[in-house]
C-alpha cells in the first residue's frame, strides 16, 4: 500500500462509496481524502483509520512493505448495506465476435524509462503484461499475481488522459479522468480504436468505437492504462517481431 494521490478520488468517485484503501499523505491530499468521505464519494479505509487491517512484511525495505489484509479490512471498514457498484463497462455475450483489426500486442511509453507491454495469449484468452521501468528490465519485466502466475486480463483499455496539476502538491502529475479523449480499446486479440467521455466523477466512462457505437468488452478482467495525451502507444504486429520475440522469451 502506498500514498493517496490528488487522481485518486474521480478515480473510485463512480463505484459505489468503495472502501479506499492508502497509507496517507501530505496534509492536502489526506484533506481531499477526508472531504471526498464526507460528501460520501468513498468510505476512508486507510492505515490510519483502519490500523489493525494494515501490516508490514520483512521481506522488502519500508515504505515498500506495508500491506493490507483485505478481509479484515471488510470487517473493520465495510459500510452496513453497501451494494455492489454499477458496471464501469459494458460486455458483450461470449459468443459475439467484436470486430477489430486483429493485432499481437501493444505498447505504451509512459516516458521516464518506463514501458507497459502487453502481448496476446489466445490459449489464456488475455493479454499478458509486462513492465520496464528502473527496477525492472527485460527478462524481470513480467507482471506477476499472488499465485505466482503472470498477469493477462482479458481486455485492455487505453485511455488518453490530459494531466494537470495536484492542488496538494506542485510536484505531483494530476490525473484528469473527467472528461474525454481518444481511447484504443484490446479485446480478443483486436483493436478497436475509439473515444472515452465521462460527464462527471460520479459516472462512469462509455467507450465508444469511431462510428460512435458503445465498445463491448470481453467478460472478465480488465486493466485501464492512462498515458498522457500524446503518448505513444505502439500496436504491434508483424514488424515487431523483434520485441514480440523479447516478450515472448520474459513470459512466465
Amino acid at each position: 500500500m502506498r500514498s493517496a494521490r490528488s487522481s485518486d478520488i474521480d478515480l473510485v468517485s463512480d463505484i459505489s462509496t468503495p472502501l479506499f484503501a492508502w497509507s496517507g499523505g501530505n496534509p492536502g491530499v489526506t484533506a481531499e481524502v477526508s472531504a471526498a468521505a464526507a460528501k460520501g464519494l468513498l468510505t476512508d479505509a486507510s492505515y490510519s483509520a483502519a490500523f489493525d487491517a494494515y501490516f508490514r512484511s520483512n521481506d522488502r525495505i519500508a515504505p515498500h512493505n506495508l500491506y493490507v489484509n483485505l478481509p479484515k479490512l471488510l470487517e473493520l471498514k465495510a459500510p452496513a448495506g453497501q451494494g455492489a457498484p454499477k458496471p464501469l463497462f459494458t460486455y458483450r455475450r461470449a459468443e459475439v465476435v467484436p470486430s477489430g483489426a486483429p493485432v499481437l500486442g501493444l505498447s505504451v511509453d509512459f516516458g521516464m524509462g518506463t514501458v507497459i507491454d502487453y502481448l496476446w495469449d489466445a490459449q489464456r484468452g488475455g493479454w499478458r503484461r509486462f513492465q520496464v521501468d528502473g527496477g525492472h528490465g527485460r527478462a524481470d519485466s513480467a507482471t506477476m499475481d499472488v499465485a505466482g502466475g503472470q498477469v493477462a486480463p482479458a481486455n485492455v483499455v487505453v485511455m488518453f488522459t490530459e494531466y494537470g496539476q495536484s492542488p496538494s502538491d506542485s510536484r505531483s502529475p494530476m490525473a484528469l479522468t473527467v472528461g474525454s479523449g481518444r481511447a484504443i480499446v484490446y479485446t480478443a486479440g483486436v483493436a478497436i480504436e475509439g473515444t472515452w467521455t465521462r460527464p462527471d466523477a460520479l459516472s462512469p466512462a462509455v467507450l465508444r468505437d469511431t462510428a460512435g457505437a458503445v465498445i463491448d468488452l470481453t467478460p472478465g478482467r480488465t486493466w485501464v492504462e492512462l498515458p498522457r495525451t500524446g503518448s505513444t502507444v505502439t500496436t504491434l504486429a508483424a514488424a515487431d517481431q523483434a520485441l514480440i520475440d523479447q516478450l515472448v522469451a520474459a513470459r512466465r
